[in-house]
């Protein structure tokens, strides 16, 4: 009995320092644990981060290039509005003051129209849009006397008087003849509809 009461208390503080020992493993083994959560909770709210910057950036950078875009048209819309006041104010200076035949200051108001409708490449038009009711295609220069009225693009009228009164407010039967008014409907075929303008505008000699 006594050996056995002496055995039990030798062993004791062997199984104290087990417990203890399992204890601390347990302890260091749980902070480990805790660590690790956290090193990927932080590691997770970095990506996170990471993510919304680059979104962020993205955006910024989105808005940067829609920025620049508005401001290169503005500056073109800006030219090109110096550019129409400076050749209307030229035309009304020369030709449209009864400088010149009349075929050339209703030509000058008809290149008015055309840039005003949106028209940009004059040269290509007269050079290759100059279908005349023949179906030639004269220099419309050549084609026009003195004796001509302005003679300038006629729009097919059954294909672009809806267009013409939608634009205008104006009914095309009573503005045919203008021809600020035609080159401008010749302005706006060419961007609606460039490559078959032959089959809707004709050079006319009346």
């Amino acid at each position: 009995m006594y050996y056995e009461t002496m055995t039990a208390r030798a062993r004791k503080p062997a199984v104290t320092a087990i417990v203890l020992a399992l204890l601390a493993v347990l302890f260091v083994t749980t902070a480990q644990s805790r660590a690790d959560g956290g090193d990927v909770v932080v590691s997770s709210a970095a990506a996170q981060t990471a993510a919304d910057v680059a979104e962020r950036d993205a955006q910024i950078l989105a808005l940067r290039e829609q920025l620049a875009f508005v401001q290169q048209a503005t500056l073109m819309s800006e030219a090109r509005a110096d550019d129409q006041a400076a050749m209307i104010s030229e035309l009304e200076g020369t030709a449209l003051l009864g400088g010149g035949p009349l075929v050339e200051r209703q030509m000058d108001e008809w290149r008015v129209g055309y840039y005003l409708g949106g028209g940009r490449n004059l040269a290509a038009f007269e050079n290759t849009i100059l279908p005349c009711e023949s179906g030639t295609q004269p220099d419309p220069f050549a084609a026009i006397s003195r004796t001509d009225d302005w003679g300038r693009a006629q729009i097919n009228r059954r294909t672009w008087a809806p267009r013409f009164a939608e634009l205008t407010g104006r009914q095309f039967e009573d503005w045919i003849l203008d021809p600020m008014l035609n080159g401008y409907m010749a302005g706006i075929v060419e961007n609606e509809h460039f490559g078959g303008l032959n089959a809707w505008t004709c050079w006319r000699r009346r």
